[in-house]
């Protein structure tokens, strides 16, 4: 900034009448700072509360899970049910291994 534009912000400044404090301003701000402290009388969040701020994370997870149950559907084509039932059948052991 240069010098004659700081002077002439300066002057202007000086121009305007200071601002009136009401009566008992300093008393009104240490009353709101003292009763703006959390302490033990605070009261614990609701049920309510405490369901929406969990409800962003359950919907997410229900989402994810639909998501892989769509996509396993996708890519396993066809029957899930008679596949696994085949896949069963040939991992665990045949009834006739005696």
């Amino acid at each position: 900034m240069k010098e004659a534009k700081h002077k002439q912000l300066m002057t202007a400044a000086r121009r305007v009448l200071p601002i009136e404090v009401p009566a008992g301003f300093g008393g009104d701000v240490l009353r709101a700072i003292c009763n703006d402290q959390p302490g033990p009388a605070t009261s614990a969040p609701s049920m309510t509360e405490q369901l929406a701020a969990l409800f962003p994370r359950l919907a997410a997870a229900a989402l994810l899970v639909i998501v892989a149950a769509v996509t396993f559907e996708y890519f396993a084509g066809g029957d899930v049910t008679s596949q696994l039932t085949e896949a069963s059948d040939q991992w665990l052991l045949p009834l006739d291994w005696l």
